[in-house]
């Protein structure tokens, strides 16, 4: 099946190369309930140090406004999570990260933060305002159920209005595919002029792409 592009520049956005705007200091990870945490200060990563934390992966994360993370380990008996909170500056660019790094076989979880996914017994993953939350599995088996309830907890603790992006009702809706909607930080298909992209797939009544 033909596929193409739709793909809209956001000129109204800065670069999203450069530093968000100053955030109000002191975002902390909520201890979800019924776990403990493992040490008592969290760690916290800049623009700067992020590879110290995800160096294969601070790169994509620096194409978009990202500001701060903030990571805390929990443990619950023989069960271990890492939650990183991701300060990424802005609504649209935790979405883009969110949409970017989502498996594609997650579960779909309703009424936590904007939205949020668990792939049980591995991950779960949410963002909520400006904020990209992701909860890993370090030992022990953790259900999907466990994730849930700690994503909503951590959720609960951070400041910020659920509610996607309004800028992704730029979109049309008629014709666009389910779950293609996505938002590029850098270079959009390897072009540096298509910078801070909101795209997504559409076909017609046909199946053609257009």
């Amino acid at each position: 099946m033909r596929r193409l592009v739709l793909c809209m520049v956001l000129f109204l956005l800065s670069a999203v190369a450069m530093p968000a705007a100053a955030q109000p200091p002191g975002i902390h990870v909520t201890v979800p309930t019924g776990w403990i945490a493992v040490d008592p200060e969290e760690y916290r990563y800049s623009r700067e140090s992020l590879w110290e934390y995800i160096n294969g992966a601070a790169e994509l994360f620096l194409t978009y406004r990202f500001s701060e993370l903030v990571v805390a380990d929990f443990e619950q008996g023989d069960r271990a999570i890492t939650v990183c909170v991701y300060d990424m500056g802005f609504p649209l660019d935790a979405f883009g990260i969110f949409e970017a790094e989502k498996p594609v076989k997650a579960e779909v979880l309703d009424g936590i933060g904007s939205a949020a996914v668990v792939q049980a017994p591995y991950r779960g993953m949410l963002i909520k305002d400006r904020f990209y939350v992701k909860i890993e599995t370090g030992c022990g088996n953790v259900s999907a159920e466990a994730l849930g309830s700690a994503l909503a907890d951590v959720a609960e603790g951070l400041p910020g209005k659920s509610g996607l992006p309004p800028e992704l009702a730029a979109l049309p809706e008629n014709g666009r595919l389910p779950g293609t909607v996505a938002f590029a930080g850098g270079d959009f298909l390897g072009f540096e002029d298509l910078r801070a992209c909101l795209y997504a797939d559409y076909e017609d009544a046909d199946g053609n792409g257009y």
